[in-house]
């Protein structure tokens, strides 16, 4: 197969850190294949407007935009609508998977990615692409030969024999429209027999889901010369739907005028099931989650009430051990409460529901508040709550309510996992931003885990110890948080020295998103 492409295939990369990009190329160096590289979304343009690529493999924060907008603007492009796109990118789960692949990506994957898998979809990508080349060539020698011996049929006939090798579908018609030869591959695609479809038209396939406009647009654009290429449905014999990706391409004769036209079709059936299927499973473990928490709260609701009731003694005494079990009742359904909020607003972030309340707020005050609130339960761990303010901080624009909860869940972690020592909170101005840090004295992460810190439902060892319990979603949802900001958060750790987890806020509005890093 390699023989009848006239190079190597390319394979793009493009990611803004030069080390990732590095990464990928070393995964699949085995490849028989050339690499170009790219480190933002506007220098990605510039080389697929220039060159043929048999696939790319894309990081979805590049410093000028999203990797998603990349992938939507080649769909939108009729020169790489079908370049197959993998994005990699931080743990998003079936949610940004579903889509990522909805935008047109033909798969998702976690960074860093499984080499064997990366491999083994950019070797089928390639495969894929080489086929289609071969396919193209031969249409076009079929072209070529019916251009210059018009009743040469003895070498239309050799390259009708090339054709019927090629998996993806290829119907010829005259001028008219009228089918004159189909290949083996649309026979096993549509349940039509080469006798049931030579004589007739494609009208035979339609599905009935596009009006007259949207085949007139097609026949203007073949009969002008330009090859058409489309996303659609099609029916089967049978009655069935399917969903393919086709480019019909016209034909001259040796005087230049059109005489014939070349469909070569791709079923991607498949993959449009796959992308349902995670659709529906999203939604469906969305609106499971949002019932069942809002099923449990209310009666935890009164059963917090009525703990609270009963410690304050007002339906009568109570000796040290009652006492102590209901502490203990009262603090797991305050755990409780705190992972249903957790749950619920996580929802509400991924489904894109959650709403800023966007008003000049001032930071430290918002910090000497939190600092207050966590003061009961620093006091009972025998720590200390340091507060180091800049004064010169500036009145900004932030959601308070969300900010509080930020605060709240990173200076928790930090006073959950130190047992001696201290839990600082600093702010400062740097950058046309408000930097807000807090440090404990903890055991620290490890290195390998801290990637995955702010990941959802993770639930991370400190220092060489066990993972603590949690509901794995705090930080996670904090990062949401911050990134509705417009802003970033992130984290630094030092084994048997503490953790410092950062994140900033924009003292004026910027137009373009700070990049995770």
């Amino acid at each position: 197969m390699t023989g009848v492409i006239d190079k190597k295939p390319e394979v793009l990369i493009v990611d803004a850190n030069p080390d990732n990009l590095s990464a990928v190329q070393k995964i699949l160096r085995r490849l028989d294949v050339e690499f170009a590289r790219a480190t933002s979304g506007q220098e990605a343009f510039g080389l697929v407007s220039e060159h043929d690529y048999a696939a790319a493999v894309i990081g979805t924060k590049l410093p000028d935009m999203d990797g998603l907008k990349v992938v939507e603007w080649l769909g939108g492009s009729e020169r790489n609508r079908f370049l197959p796109v993998i994005l990699v990118g931080r743990k998003g789960g079936e949610r940004k998977a579903a889509r990522a692949m909805k935008r047109g990506a033909y798969d998702f994957m976690a960074w860093p990615p499984a080499p064997e898998m990366l491999r083994g979809r950019i070797r089928f990508l390639v495969e894929l692409y080489m086929r289609r080349k071969a396919a193209e060539k031969h249409v076009l020698k079929l072209s070529a030969s019916m251009n210059k011996l018009s009743k040469a049929h003895v070498g239309l006939q050799l390259q009708i024999k090339a054709m019927e090798a090629i998996d993806d579908a290829i119907m010829i018609t005259d001028h008219r429209g009228v089918i004159v030869w189909v290949n083996a591959a649309f026979g096993r695609l549509t349940g039509y027999e080469p006798g049931e479809v030579i004589g007739s038209t494609p009208r035979i396939l339609k599905s009935g889901r596009y009006d007259a406009r949207f085949y007139s647009q097609m026949w203007q654009t073949i009969r002008s010369g330009k090859v058409w290429r489309r996303e659609m449905v099609d029916r089967r014999k049978n009655g069935g739907f399917f969903t393919m990706e086709t480019a019909i391409s016209p034909i001259c004769d040796g005087r230049g005028e059109i005489s014939h036209f070349v469909s070569v079709t791709h079923d991607i059936t498949e993959r449009k099931q796959l992308e349902k299927a995670r659709e529906e499973a999203i939604a469906a473990r969305t609106q499971f989650i949002s019932m069942a928490s809002h099923e449990v709260r209310t009666p935890l609701t009164a059963i917090k009430e009525g703990i609270r009731l009963v410690l304050t003694e007002a339906a009568g005494p109570l000796n040290g051990d009652q006492k102590e079990l209901l502490e203990i009742a009262r603090r797991n359904s305050e755990r409780l409460s705190r992972l249903i909020n957790d749950l619920l607003d996580f929802q509400k972030l991924k489904s894109g529901k959650m709403k800023l309340d966007m008003r000049k707020n001032d930071i430290n005050a918002v910090v000497r508040e939190i600092a207050e609130t966590m003061m009961p339960l620093v006091n009972e761990r025998g720590l200390q709550l340091v507060t180091d303010l800049d004064e010169t901080a500036p009145i900004i624009v932030f959601d308070k309510d969300r900010i509080q909860q930020v605060l709240t869940n990173v200076i928790s972690n930090g006073i959950r996992f130190t047992k001696e020592g201290c839990v600082t909170i600093r702010t400062s101005c740097r950058d046309n931003t408000v930097q807000v840090s807090v440090q404990d004295t903890g055991p620290g992460i490890r290195s390998e885990d801290l990637p995955r810190i702010f990941g959802e439902f993770e639930q991370l060892a400190v220092g060489n110890g066990p993972k603590m319990g949690g509901s794995g979603l705090g930080l996670a949802i904090s990062k949401q948080i911050i990134k509705k900001h417009n802003a970033r958060i992130w984290a630094e750790s030092e084994l048997g020295k503490g953790t410092t987890v950062y994140f900033v806020l924009p003292i004026m509005e910027r137009r373009h998103k700070l990049r995770e890093e």
